[in-house]
């Protein structure tokens, strides 16, 4: 039978999976806000400081975050180079 203490630690572990998995499924459905991803930094590193999450699962919130941020500067490369191709003088004929 698991005790209070127990029992406080799977609530606050279930809780900050909550609030980090919220984030980074906003990023993932490609929220590329800066605060958004500020937002998940926040949230695995005050979880992991706190206790609520382990080294392993601490390393696999990084790794993904890591592959977040790789596909955000891919949306905004693409953007730019969408951007890059529009014409930005016209020819004068005369």
């Amino acid at each position: 039978m698991p005790t209070s203490t127990e029992e406080r630690d799977m609530r606050n572990h279930k809780t900050a999976l909550g609030i980090i998995e919220s984030r980074f499924l906003a990023l993932d459905a490609g929220n590329d806000s800066l605060h958004l991803h500020a937002e998940a930094e926040m949230a695995v590193e005050m979880a992991y400081a706190l206790g609520a999450i382990d080294c392993t699962e601490h390393r696999e919130y990084k790794r993904r975050q890591m592959e977040l941020h790789a596909r955000s500067h891919a949306r905004t490369m693409e953007n730019m180079r969408r951007f890059d191709r529009v014409p930005t003088h016209r020819k004068i004929v005369g």
